[in-house]
């Protein structure tokens, strides 16, 4: 399955450089990529309110439903650094109910990117 994945800062440069090597989407409300996604999937990266700029593959997604404090404490704990998330993100989210850790392997730089028409506000897509 192909997703697009809108990003904002310098994430994509950071999933490029290999830098970043989990994505994460916290949320309040079920939406995508909340169980949607899968290994092998490819996730198409465009930068907001610019182009797709490459894409990566999954290779594993852990899911949490209604998360516990302790669910937040051992995401903080053990893949902070390849979230390249601060503290302070943890506290801003401590209310979501729902994440989602997509594990990214092969991230590649398009040369020539695909063009998806997209004009709403949503964050992810599933194509």
């Amino acid at each position: 399955m192909k997703h697009l994945a809108i990003f904002t800062g310098s994430t994509i440069n950071d999933i490029l450089a290999g830098e970043k090597r989990i994505e994460s989407r916290f949320s309040r409300k079920k939406l995508p990529p909340f169980s949607f996604i899968s290994a092998q999937d490819i996730v198409l990266m465009k930068q907001s309110g610019g182009k797709i700029v490459g894409q990566f593959t999954v290779s594993r997604v852990i899911s949490y439903d209604h998360p516990l404090p302790e669910d937040f404490e051992l995401i903080k704990n053990k893949w902070q650094k390849d979230l390249c998330l601060n503290d302070k993100f943890f506290l801003d989210n401590v209310e979501c109910r729902y994440i989602t850790l997509i594990f990214i392997e092969a991230a590649t730089k398009f040369l020539f990117p695909p063009v998806i028409k997209k004009s709403d506000q949503r964050a992810w897509v599933v194509l």
